[in-house]
C-alpha cells in the first residue's frame, strides 16, 4: 500500500473511533493544498527554487462543544507533493483555537504533534515525528491556512468545512 493510501486510510480509521460525546459536535473539513514559500531560497534563480506548487489532499475530523467558537482538538490527515522529495503522507492532532464569528469572519491557530512520513526519488519511506503550528483565516465554511511544515519552509493550504 502507498503513503497515500496508508494515510487516508489511517485518517478514516482515526475519525470513526474518536469518542464523541453528547456535548462535542463534530465536523469534516476537506484540505487543497497549493503552494510553498522557502526562507532560504532567496537570490535562487527561479528554476532551482524550492517556491513552488504542491499538489495535495487532506481530511480533518474537528472536535468543538456547543455553544463555543473554539475548536478543542482535530485529527488530519493529508498527503502531498513537497518541494525535496515526490510525496510527503502526515498524520497529526492536536488543540486548536478559534476566535471571531465562525458563521461568518474567523481566525485561528493551532498546533499539532504528529508523523511525517517522506518518500525521496530513490530512498525509502523515512517516518519522523512533527510539530506543526498553523494560522488561519475564514469566511464561514472557507479557511485559509498558513502552516509552518519545516523550520525554513511555510506552506499555504485551503480548507472547507462541512
Amino acid at each position: 500500500m502507498s503513503i497515500k493510501h496508508t494515510s487516508l486510510f489511517l485518517c478514516l480509521l482515526c475519525s470513526s473511533f474518536m469518542y464523541s460525546d453528547d456535548n462535542s459536535i463534530p465536523t469534516n473539513e476537506i484540505n487543497i493544498f497549493g503552494l510553498s514559500y522557502h526562507l532560504n531560497d532567496k537570490g535562487k534563480p527561479r528554476h532551482k527554487s524550492f517556491n513552488q506548487v504542491n499538489p495535495g489532499i487532506g481530511y480533518t475530523r474537528n472536535y468543538s462543544y456547543k455553544n463555543d467558537s473554539k475548536t478543542d482538538f482535530s485529527i488530519t490527515a493529508a498527503v502531498y507533493k513537497n518541494s525535496y522529495y515526490h510525496w510527503t503522507g502526515v498524520i497529526s492532532a492536536g488543540p486548536q483555537y478559534r476566535f471571531g464569528n465562525p458563521d461568518k469572519f474567523n481566525w485561528g491557530c493551532d498546533i499539532k504533534l504528529g508523523l511525517m512520513t517522506v518518500r525521496g526519488i530513490c530512498a525509502p519511506v523515512k517516518p519522523m515525528g512533527v510539530l506543526i503550528p498553523t494560522i488561519n483565516v475564514g469566511y464561514k465554511n472557507f479557511n485559509v491556512y498558513c502552516a509552518m511544515v519545516s523550520l525554513n519552509a511555510i506552506g499555504f493550504f485551503t480548507g472547507y468545512k462541512f
